[in-house]
């Protein structure tokens, strides 16, 4: 009589739990840039990074690589460390360390976190500062 219930309540947490981040990556749209100008003043004309602006990335939960038409943070040289995969507890968070003598890194965060969606993301480069939203993907 107790086997119904019990394994109805087994099935319903596991489903739960599994589906709770089903998508192998993320789907990423950047809504604003800045960038360091030589004053030490932010700039969302300088440099590069503001070339982001508008631009869409994938990236890969398992690996931390970044796939876009103007951003991406890996080649046959280099490749990002994920730090974490993400959860509803801990947001997901790569690392890439661009040679050994470590003068370039960049660091992504896509904040898993809360219960909207879009994610809200902040990837740092030498270039600046990027931040947008991602969806599974």
């Amino acid at each position: 009589m107790f086997k119904v219930p019990i394994l109805f309540i087994f099935f319903v947490l596991f489903t739960s739990y599994t589906n709770a981040f089903p998508f192998k990556a993320f789907k990423c749209n950047v809504l604003d840039t800045v960038g360091v100008n030589k004053d030490g003043r932010l700039d969302d004309k300088n440099g590069w990074v503001h070339l982001y602006k508008g631009k869409e990335f994938i990236v890969d939960r398992e690996t931390g690589r970044v796939l876009g038409k103007i951003i991406n943070n890996f080649d046959v040289n280099y490749s990002p460390e994920v730090i974490s995969k993400g959860s509803s507890k801990v947001p997901f968070k790569a690392i890439n360390l661009y040679n050994k003598s470590y003068d370039h890194i960049s660091y992504l965060q896509v904040d898993t976190r809360f219960d909207y969606h879009p994610y809200p993301f902040h990837f740092y480069t030498e270039r600046g500062f990027v931040t947008g939203t991602c969806v599974g993907y």
